[in-house]
């Protein structure tokens, strides 16, 4: 679009009091390029194995499994036993500034050594 004409449009609606300011604010989101329900980081695949979605946050796999189990995340079955991660939820998940607290697991278990009876 040519830039006069982003620009008459911006103009036209910061003037035009019947336009409800959300309205306004999705159409100004879109003459700037942002696309609603849309990825931020939309290079890249849909859909994430375990490996790339621990990678993209940051955590190692035993962590995003943790996450899983605990509901942050819900996988996406693609055959039978084959699930994959919803990059657009990796996405919100970072956008929401979310903090991941893991849920209590209750006492836990330590391996008998060797040599000791358990009582």
């Amino acid at each position: 679009m040519n830039p006069t004409t982003k620009e008459m449009l911006r103009v036209a609606l910061a003037n035009d009091s019947s336009v409800e300011p959300e309205v306004a604010e999705v159409i100004l989101d879109l003459l700037a390029g942002k696309v609603p329900g849309r990825s931020r980081n939309s290079d890249g695949p849909l859909l994430l194995t375990m490996t790339q979605a621990a990678k993209l946050l940051g955590v190692g796999r035993n962590t995003f499994w943790r996450m899983v189990k605990d509901g942050v995340f819900t996988p996406v079955e693609i055959t039978p036993h084959v699930f994959r991660y919803r990059r657009y939820d990796l996405d919100e998940f970072v956008e929401q500034q979310n903090v991941y607290r893991p849920v209590p697991r209750g006492m836990v278990r330590h391996r008998k050594s060797k040599g000791t009876v358990a009582a």
